[in-house]
């Protein structure tokens, strides 16, 4: 969870940086997109560990699948949305993608800590002391 968090903040953060480079520098748009990738790819990580950590076995590969197609379905309305903002300039897809990556932060916050604990753990059953 602690890195899914970090990972959207800093994800959050560099559009804006983008934003605000200078015109036509291609070191800015390099680095920015260099800064973005590096911030985005930590959080599909942590979020591909953690979403199936938080569900029960029998669902498990359900909700993953859900929540990837939920995924893709996100992936390209933003890409939708970011083509039609093109036309306003830079700053608005920007503060687009950034709101939608701050949302996602939020969201964070009321996910269930996981580290440490034993996946029956939070699911209201006592693991089988048996089991390896």
């Amino acid at each position: 969870k602690k890195c899914l968090l970090f990972s959207l903040v800093g994800a959050a953060v560099t559009p804006l940086a983008f934003a605000a480079a200078p015109k036509g520098s291609q070191v800015w748009a390099m680095a920015g997109s260099a800064a973005f990738g590096c911030a985005s790819v930590g959080g599909w990580n942590a979020l591909s560990i953690l979403s199936p950590e938080l569900f029960h076995t029998d669902i498990r590969a359900t909700m993953h699948g859900f929540l990837t197609a939920l995924g893709r379905l996100g992936g390209f309305m933003g890409t939708y949305f970011v083509g039609h903002f093109q036309k306003a300039g830079v700053w608005l897809p920007c503060i687009f993608a950034s709101s939608i990556l701050g949302l996602g932060c939020v969201a964070t916050l009321f996910v269930p800590e996981t580290q440490g604990k034993v996946l029956t753990e939070y699911h209201g059953e006592t693991p089988n002391k048996d089991s390896p």
